[in-house]
């Protein structure tokens, strides 16, 4: 079960409203639900996906949860007055892929090229920087024999597609950029790939609602806004061209060095 497939479910509103009391177990040191009673039927919950805050009540957790039968709740929990315990009920149900149409079922799906969908199977995620690394890793293809290197400005995702994608040696050095790639063939090819910053710096409002998931201050409908958003960003990074994608600094011109994207 993929967390951000459930977190498009939300935001395209594929969600059963129930807003009915339920008995919860607690884990008995993280106090996160480990099951629920709902209609007289125990649920054990399989894994807590997400966790966020009410919209107008920051006091109430909500707990996005999977249970054993692999149904998704939004399981609220509002703290009780000295000595009583919590109020626990079940918000929402989201709708399993069974009960939707075909057009309503590719909602919850991103479709990308298979390659990339196995890498993404392979780090648990897609991600833009993902997302990236296979783009850099099309273009070196085109470069590169059997023999070469890449030289990647930072760790991250971009790194682990990379290296799923050639024969190549593949380096990292922190001071050439985080979104600096340079893919060197013997002594006399180097291509600098550098990627536009309209594909790599989130905008203001995006880099808000970034900071509120990060500290744990959303709510589960701004944490599925925020899935929405990044996919709009990986789909931006998927249909660029390489022109598009790829900056082509002055410096480089200068230099004599290659670069994609130039005129």
């Amino acid at each position: 079960m993929i967390v951000e497939e459930q977190l498009r479910a939300i935001y395209q509103g594929q969600i059963e409203r129930l807003d009915e009391a339920v008995s919860v177990r607690c884990h008995p040191i993280s106090r996160g639900p480990v099951g629920f009673v709902w209609r007289g039927v125990w649920h054990p919950v399989d894994r807590i996906l997400e966790w966020g805050r009410d919209d107008l009540d920051s006091n109430i957790d909500i707990f996005l949860v999977s249970t054993e039968s692999e149904e998704v709740f939004a399981l609220c929990r509002r703290p009780g007055s000295p000595g009583r315990g919590c109020w626990w009920w079940l918000y929402y149900r989201v709708l399993r892929s069974e009960e939707l149409g075909f057009f309503d079922r590719r909602l919850r799906r991103m479709l990308v090229d298979l390659e990339l969908k196995r890498m993404a199977d392979m780090n648990g995620h897609l991600c833009p920087d993902l997302a990236i690394g296979w783009r850099v890793g099309l273009v070196a293809r085109t470069i590169l024999q059997d023999d070469g290197e890449i030289v990647a400005g930072c760790m991250s995702c971009a790194v682990e597609a990379l290296k799923n994608m050639g024969p190549w040696r593949l380096k990292v050095d922190m001071a050439q950029g985080r979104h600096m790639y340079q893919v060197r063939s013997g002594k006399d090819i180097c291509v600098n790939l550098e990627v536009s910053e309209r594909f790599t710096w989130p905008d203001g409002d995006l880099a808000l609602l970034e900071q509120r998931v990060s500290r744990h201050e959303a709510s589960l409908e701004e944490i599925a806004a925020y899935q929405a958003r990044i996919d709009e960003q990986i789909q931006e990074i998927l249909s660029a061209t390489d022109h598009e994608l790829f900056s082509d600094p002055e410096q480089n011109r200068l230099l004599g060095v290659a670069c994609i994207g130039s005129a």
